[in-house]
């Protein structure tokens, strides 16, 4: 209820939770201000419940808010402001600062805002004010090339976008980025808020937890998932050859680095590891830089030098 812009209506999804939640949004919307739609679902994952609330919405823009996370007060107005400027703009994605669960917010201010990707922030764009908004057919060449993600919980979109393109709710990991690439194949525009809009708060639950979890199985799933949401895309989109050469090498680089060498190499399984390695460089054999680091680890391998 901090928002300064007021015309808007929370629709929260309890994906399963066993901790009271029913109960205490019955308690707290006594005292809620605003319109509230509380839905209950069995457990299915972030990505379905945002997909349960997708389908009861009914406004002209869209915003993901996650429980742990932190709009600053102005991020709806900011956001509405602009697309409200800038008709054939379809989103918006705002900055972030980045702690870690458990921290403090008192500090904030000496936090530096995430940094965007070179590639992207270098692409063909107009800047008026702090939007920058982005004309450059190699932007979803750049998008995949740098892995990046705009991140549904910072971002205002119409919701026209989601009627012209799916989002997919049975997803559990990488959905956010995928959605936007198709988003932006199918004519949608996307621009740059450079103001801080958003406190993120990593945890273990969330996919940004593979820089910090030790639970190697739960690290695998989420590159997984990631790596075959990249794989759909050939079928979903019609991609320029550039775009298609970007997404090969992503999905080999990542398959091969991200799975075989952290999820496996590193856990001294090795054939596992080569297997992986092997998959990879097939999904991209001209990869030079790929077939020099397998010949390495498989002359590692077949040395014992392995330790």
């Amino acid at each position: 209820q901090t928002q300064t812009y007021t015309n808007w209506e929370l629709i929260f999804v309890d994906d399963g939770s066993t901790d009271g939640t029913r109960e205490l949004v019955n308690k707290w919307s006594r005292a809620f201000n605003g319109k509230l739609n509380y839905i209950y679902q069995d457990n299915q994952g972030a990505y379905a419940a945002r997909k349960t609330g997708l389908d009861h919405a009914t406004g002209d823009y869209i915003a993901f808010y996650d429980a742990d996370d932190l709009w600053l007060p102005h991020h709806l107005e900011a956001c509405v402001a602009e697309l409200e400027k800038h008709p054939h703009v379809d989103w918006i994605a705002a900055r972030d600062k980045q702690i870690k669960h458990g921290e403090s917010t008192c500090d904030i201010d000496s936090i530096p805002m995430q940094k965007l990707p070179a590639e992207i922030l270098s692409l063909d764009s107009r800047k008026i004010g702090d939007l920058q908004i982005f004309n450059d057919k190699d932007l979803v060449k750049a998008i995949i090339s740098s892995s990046h993600s705009c991140g549904l919980q910072r971002s205002v979109i119409r919701h026209k976008v989601f009627k012209d393109t799916e989002f997919r709710g049975i997803e559990r990991n990488g959905e956010d980025r995928m959605f936007l690439i198709r988003a932006i194949k199918n004519g949608h525009q996307l621009a740059y808020f450079h103001q801080v809009n958003l406190i993120y708060r990593i945890h273990q639950s969330n996919s940004s937890a593979v820089a910090l979890t030790h639970d190697i199985q739960r690290t695998k799933r989420i590159y997984e998932a990631v790596s075959t949401g990249y794989q759909n895309l050939f079928e979903d989109c019609h991609f320029e050859p550039t775009e298609r050469t970007a997404l090969r090498k992503r999905i080999s680089t990542d398959r091969f680095w991200l799975i075989g060498y952290k999820c496996h190499w590193k856990q001294s399984q090795y054939r596992e590891a080569l297997h992986e390695f092997r998959r990879a460089i097939r999904t991209d054999p001209m990869n030079v830089k790929l077939w020099k680091s397998y010949c390495h680890y498989w002359l590692r391998f077949s040395l014992g030098l392995t330790t």
